[in-house]
């Protein structure tokens, strides 16, 4: 066999293998489907599940709302999926550079004593070699862009967690308020008798039974608000948990306790520094352009360009083999622009994080003075105003018995006292809404249900 056919043999297997590993290895199209009515019957199964799975009859504390919220909201599912993307897509190291392949017939003419044939095969193969730590960069970088994917789901599970709590409490507190509005519609309904009664009996005047008209009037729009205000909290919470309303209307909400003890002022700075959301996202930009700035520099290195090339000149039985080295000189385009857009990314985010910074250190001093004001009131009313009226209200009872104190004044001053309860429970709520305030600040779940530091660590940012 002539040197010629096995050349050719040899060119046609390998220009085959190629081609078969290039098939080979690329992936192929598969189709998933998005049905709009499947997907929605598959909603209101799962939440009807959920609901007949319930157990009305026990109290359904924070901690089961957080639970359910961890595994049934669908924004957090979302986020898990697109942190399991990024990160199946850091796991891939950056590949080399495909070869390249050449090959294909070359045809003389003209030819004057000749002794080969006039139609020859050609092959060359060629590769790209960095030599730069560009691939590394590259990697690190997608690492980044996982932890970053990562961050972006703690935030919004922080974020829908305190959104949890605070429609949590509104609704347990509107409970309460629907509740002690109810008992106090009762005094006033009871005093307005006695008062008609004695005004039929010419012991009193119509000037009173208005006013007590009056704050009846009041009460029931303030019922009615309370209504609306539990729908409304109703609907965010079926909305956080992915249930119905009906499963929320069923449940029987844990009272929450009052404030006992609060975070000192010296680590609530520290607490927000380290969880802060809007901290969290600029320290993140902050080290990804980093690792874009060292992608940037590494793409100042050129790759070393090796190849393999065999041929025959036509006409003539010379073969020539050669393997040809190449690398670009960086003389003039030492990636410049790419460079100096990194760096001034880079400093543009630290100055974000220093601005935020600044930024939440002044929301801090404000919020926590709030939260102490608002403490403040509850002890105001839990240690003077609510006192006063049970010494007023034990006095009451022995004029009465001594008749010094008809039924009317009592009666009314009874009514009085439950209006001072209701107003420690709006004072109660509010208090709780300012410490979740703080808490969104902090980044950070600084109490639990009862009251007390909480001593449960949340998910914490990649360092």
């Amino acid at each position: 066999m002539s040197y010629q056919r096995l050349f050719t043999i040899y060119q046609t297997i390998v220009v085959s293998l190629a081609l078969c590993l290039a098939l080979c290895s690329c992936q192929r199209y598969s189709a998933l489907e998005l049905n709009s009515t499947k997907i929605h019957k598959e909603i209101i199964q799962l939440r009807t599940e959920r609901s007949e799975n319930s157990n009305s009859t026990q109290p359904f504390t924070f901690t089961d709302a957080a639970k359910i919220l961890e595994k049934h909201n669908r924004e957090l599912q979302l986020l898990h999926q697109q942190y399991k993307a990024s990160l199946e897509l850091a796991k891939i190291k950056s590949p080399w550079p495909n070869p390249s392949i050449e090959f294909g017939p070359a045809f003389g003419g003209r030819l004057e004593d000749t002794v080969a044939s006039s139609r020859q095969g050609f092959l060359s193969l060629a590769f790209q070699i960095p030599l730069g730590p560009r691939l590394s960069r590259n990697d690190d970088l997608k690492n980044i862009l996982a932890q970053q994917s990562y961050t972006s789901k703690v935030i919004q599970h922080r974020t829908l967690y305190f959104k949890l709590k605070e429609a949590y409490l509104k609704y347990a507190f509107s409970a309460i308020k629907t509740k002690q509005v109810a008992e106090l519609q009762k005094s006033l309904a009871t005093f307005r008798r006695s008062l008609e009664k004695s005004i039929q009996a010419g012991l009193g005047t119509s000037l009173g039974l208005f006013d007590t008209n009056i704050r009846l009037t009041n009460l029931e729009l303030e019922a009615k608000d309370l209504v609306i205000e539990q729908i409304k909290n109703s609907e965010s919470l079926a909305q956080l948990l992915d249930v119905d309303l009906k499963y929320i209307r069923e449940l029987n909400f844990s009272q929450p306790s009052s404030i006992f003890n609060f975070w000192s002022e010296a680590n609530l700075l520290e607490i927000m520094t380290e969880n802060n959301n809007q901290l969290a996202i600029d320290k993140m930009n902050f080290r990804k352009s980093d690792q874009v700035l060292k992608l940037e520099l590494a793409k100042q290195y050129p790759d070393l360009s090796i190849g393999f090339s065999r041929e025959q000149e036509v006409g003539e039985k010379t073969v020539i083999t050669s393997i040809p080295l190449g690398i670009d000189i960086p003389l003039f385009d030492r990636n410049q622009s790419g460079i100096s857009q990194a760096i001034n990314q880079r400093k543009i985010h630290l100055r974000a994080y220093k601005n935020t910074l600044s930024e939440l250190s002044t929301s801090l001093d404000s919020r926590i003075q709030l939260c102490k004001i608002s403490l403040e009131q509850l002890d105001i009313i839990d240690k003077k105003l609510i006192p006063q009226y049970k010494q007023s209200m034990n006095e009451a009872q022995k004029a009465i018995s001594f008749g010094s104190l008809d039924s009317l004044q009592y009666l009314d001053m009874r009514a009085r006292y439950e209006e001072a309860h209701l107003k420690r429970i709006e004072l109660q709520e509010k208090a709780w809404l300012n410490v979740i305030l703080l808490e969104n600040l902090c980044g950070y779940p600084l109490l639990n249900m009862n009251g007390q530091p909480n001593a449960t660590t949340p998910n914490t940012f990649p360092n």
